[in-house]
């Protein structure tokens, strides 16, 4: 898998807290192999991400801070109904995230996420079946080494629940429950 993702990221203030806005434009390149070589590659335009954090919560003298981030998946990818690899997913997706963040040296920061995230139907899956998908809803830890100014090394502990699909109302018996 290869993935190229265009970046553009603005900052302003509403209410005289911050809000940082970015559109993720992602390409992809995707060659199966192995077990799984006969799914054959795609590549091209992914789904584009609208994403915004407005920081409820800064003090950068006890480098505390609190931010809540709704994500947009637009669904602009590629996406053909007939093949089993695309870029796009066919379908909206939308998740709001609170994540707070406290410098606990001059180089380590430990931060605690949780999120939840919605799926819309997929009216053109597998050869035109319809795919829906329970909510999932993610917990995660991160321990930040600062590197310097531009580098920063990540610790992840993360657990994901929820997400049962269904294909034409019949449920797949796939909810997630992993802790990575």
């Amino acid at each position: 898998v290869a993935l190229v993702m265009a970046r553009y990221v603005g900052f302003t203030k509403v209410g005289g807290k911050t809000l940082d806005y970015q559109v993720l434009l992602p390409v992809v390149d995707i060659q199966a192999g192995g077990s799984v070589d006969g799914l054959g590659s795609t590549r091209g335009l992914a789904d584009i991400i609208l994403v915004s954090t407005l920081w409820l919560h800064e003090d950068a003298a006890n480098q505390s801070y609190f931010g809540i981030t709704p994500y947009l998946y637009v669904p602009v990818g590629e996406y053909d109904g007939d093949k089993a690899l695309n870029p796009g997913e066919n379908r909206w997706r939308g998740s709001l995230q609170a994540v707070w963040s406290k410098g606990l040296s001059e180089r380590w920061v430990g931060e605690i996420a949780g999120d939840v995230m919605v799926y819309g139907e997929n009216d053109d899956y597998a050869g035109g079946r319809t795919l829906d998908q329970d909510p999932t809803w993610r917990v995660q830890a991160f321990a930040r080494y600062l590197i310097d100014d531009a580098n920063e090394a990540n610790l992840r502990l993360m657990y994901v629940g929820g997400g049962e699909t269904q294909i034409d109302g019949v449920d797949q018996d796939n909810n997630s429950g992993t802790v990575s």
